[in-house]
């Protein structure tokens, strides 16, 4: 995968072991994202593997139907509908989000600092 990020992008000043790790990284993020936007919109619990082939693929043109297969195989099992429901439940038990939005912690410590007089 990454040799195909090369044949599409010059990366400057030179290659490095950190740029391919960010490319990498970044990568598999974006993969992760997509995948679950794929799962909200394209895959019904309710009907079969090939009945969800059948019916979503033709919505989305982006969509390989043979990895898509692969994929709504996966979804449909006892194990990951499991492992789904008890994320699920442990999500839903959160009293307090781990994040703060699109400001940094540096950035929130320095506006609770001013607005209590550098306190």
């Amino acid at each position: 995968m990454y040799s195909l990020v090369k044949s599409k992008f010059t990366i400057l000043p030179k290659e490095t072991n950190e740029i391919k790790k960010w490319i990498l990284h970044s990568m598999g993020k974006k993969w992760r994202a997509w995948k679950g936007s794929l799962k909200t919109r394209l895959y019904d619990p309710s009907l079969s593997v090939d009945e969800i082939i059948a019916i979503k693929t033709n919505s989305d043109n982006r969509v390989n139907p043979t990895q898509f297969k692969e994929l709504a195989t996966r979804w449909a099992t006892s194990d990951f509908q499991s492992t789904c429901a008890s994320k699920r439940l442990s999500r839903s038990k959160m009293k307090e989000p781990h994040v703060t939005g699109t400001k940094s912690f540096a950035r929130l410590a320095h506006e609770v600092a001013t607005k209590n007089n550098g306190v």
